[in-house]
This record gives structure tokens, sequence and C-alpha cells, in this order.
């Protein structure tokens, strides 16, 4: 805990109890000598409540008192000495002062984790899988603490309303997917790799029950539908196939000489054009995720073309350094990339054809 003492001589800083020094802690302004929190200390947290534009600046509209933050589930450990016992002894097992008994004794009660996971057994539950889930998938404090956010305003809007949340653990894993995708517009997480970090962990989560708990849960929680392209996955495909030691070995196979940078750079570069020339009305069929590895693999294709090399994606490369299914990266792309890579090449065909016609 970090104490800080308060060296303005005044009134205020002094303990109401005791007339002791006041410091500064985790919990707010609390007397030295007895252990009473004189006063509690606001801070702003650092996420939004509700829909936002911008999420790039950190102001905020919540307050939330030291100590009480919603995913800190005790900063002192369990509880003080054993539960039971009453009398405090130093190190030499001499008894404590009687001024130290009650300073010990008011830390003991108000920081007991048994006393405050009383009756909320589930909800500490749901914050500590939270956090390992979190650590699993790298995910960032502000994206956890916002998930946190939703799933205690679906809890009182329930409990107000009173209807029952069908699984804890799905209903958390529900708020960290809007939470990611609503605060990382870059890369967001998807389902199935959500899926996979909470079975990790040993929970069950299908993507059938995150839809419902979405569906069901989404007014309570009072945001805006999101949405992502394929553009906002393609870095990151193309970051795992630069660590794929299988795309490696076959880059120096097929490439040669050639670094491996100006290709990468021209698959993204290529594959954003192809997503940009897809109709709006066929990308909302699809899957933006699958679409970004389909939109790679057709990428392939110009990226040869212009380097003047040798074709280095296959459809099972691609589908074992990204995770997408062999046979959807195919689907994708012959239904939907390949139409608008034939209709680029139709017309790079055309320009050509012209330049070369002789001018009277």
């Amino acid at each position: 805990m970090i104490e800080n003492p308060i060296l303005i001589e005044d009134e205020l800083y002094k303990c109401t109890n005791c007339n002791g020094m006041v410091i500064l802690t985790n919990n707010g302004y609390t007397c030295a000598d007895c252990g009473m929190v004189v006063e509690e200390l606001y801070t702003q947290d650092n996420f939004f409540i509700g829909p936002k534009e911008n999420y790039e600046s950190k102001s905020a509209k919540q307050f939330v008192a030291l100590g009480k933050q919603i995913d800190n589930v005790s900063q002192l450990g369990s509880y003080i000495d054993y539960y039971t016992s009453g009398v405090f002894f130093d190190s030499k097992n001499a008894p404590l002062s009687p001024e130290r008994q009650k300073l010990f004794y008011r830390l003991k009660f108000t920081r007991d984790f048994r006393s405050r996971l009383e009756n909320n057994e589930t909800e500490y539950r749901v914050i500590k899988i939270l956090k390992a889930v979190s650590s699993t998938i790298e995910i960032l404090p502000d994206v956890r603490k916002r998930a946190l956010y939703m799933y205690n305003k679906v809890m009182k809007k329930v409990k107000t309303n009173n209807q029952k949340i069908p699984n804890h653990v799905s209903l958390i894993a529900t708020c960290l997917l809007l939470a990611a995708k609503e605060r990382t517009p870059v890369a967001p997480i998807t389902i199935q790799e959500l899926c996979n970090a909470f079975l990790d962990n040993g929970h069950r989560v299908n993507c059938k029950m995150i839809i419902r708990d979405m569906l069901k849960f989404k007014q309570f929680i009072g945001i805006k539908k999101i949405t992502h392209d394929g553009k906002d996955y393609l870095e990151r495909l193309v970051n795992k196939l630069h660590y794929d030691q299988a795309f490696k070995d076959r880059f120096d196979i097929k490439a040669g000489s050639m670094e491996m940078k100006p290709y990468l750079d021209g698959l993204i570069k290529f594959a954003k054009e192809l997503l940009e020339a897809i109709p709006k009305q066929v990308k909302i069929c699809r899957n933006p995720f699958i679409l970004s590895g389909a939109s790679i693999y057709g990428a392939d294709f110009l990226v040869a073309k212009e380097l003047k090399t040798k074709r280095v994606l296959t459809q099972k490369l691609l589908s074992d350094a990204t995770g997408i299914a062999e046979y959807s990266i195919r689907d994708h792309f012959c239904a939907v990339v390949k139409p608008v890579l034939d209709e680029r090449r139709l017309k790079e065909k055309k320009q050509s054809t012209k330049r070369d016609e002789p001018h009277d």
C-alpha cells in the first residue's frame, strides 16, 4: 500500500477520532494512528460510460473511490492473522499495544476478504476468470475495466427488471468482446479466439452463448452497433505470416535473395485495394476476418507480378499460419476476391492494349 503523509497543517488533515496525523493511502485519507478513514478520495477512471465517437482521448465521466476499483479484488490478501483471531502479536509473540490492536482490527475488518466475498461469490469469481483470460490474450487493462463496467451495468439492470442471467461466464465473455471491439479499432479479437482463451483457462464458452447474451443484454449495455472491415485485420494476419517458420522456408525458396519486408508491404497494399473494390452489399454478407485472409491470398498474385518473382502463398500455408480454415479461404477467394481480381486484370489488359495501339 502506498502511503503519502499530508504535510499541510490544517484541521481538515487531522483525524476526527484521535487527532492523529492523516496519510494518503489507496483507501483515501487515513489516520496513521487509529486506521480510521477520514475521507475517501475520488479520482477519474480512464474509461467512458456510454458510446463515444472518439476513444483515443482518456477523459471520463465516472468517479471511482480509491480502493474500490471494479477490477480490484483485494490488496492485503485474504485476511490478517487467523480468521477467528481477535488479538494480534508482534514478531516476538508479544501482544501489541491497545492502539495497535485497534488499528489492525480496523484493517482486518475493512479488508477482510471473506466478509467482502459473502453474497458476492459469483462476481468475484467472474473477476478472477476475466483477469486470467485477459492475461492469456494479453488484452489492455482499459479494455478489461470497460468489460467489467459493462458486466456490472447488466447485473444492476437484470436485478431491477427481475430477470435471470443464464451463464455469468458467457456474459463476461460477451462484455469482453464488446469492450475489445469498442476500444481496439485495429486488429480486434474474434469470437473464436475469445472462446479458445476461455477454454484454455478451463471454461467452456462457445460462439452461440456469446451471441445469445449479446442479443439479450445489449439493450442494458447501451452501446451502438460496432462493425469492422476486413482491412482492420490485414496487419495482424500479415504479422502472423512474418513469424511463421513454414512461410519463411517457402519464401526463401521462391523469392531467392529478395527481402521479406517489400513482399509483406505489398501484400497489405494490394489486399486493401482488393477489399476496397469489393461491393459493400457483398462484404456485409461475409466474415471480415476470413475475407481479409482471402484478400491476402489474392494479393499474392499481384505482388508476384509487381516484384517479378514467383508466388509464395498457398491456401494451406495461409491457413496454417493464420488459423483460418482452408476451405473458408478457398470459398471466400473464389466467390468474392477472384471476380474482383479478374476484373482488375481485364482493366490492366485493356489499358496496355490502348498504349500499344499506333497513333495517327
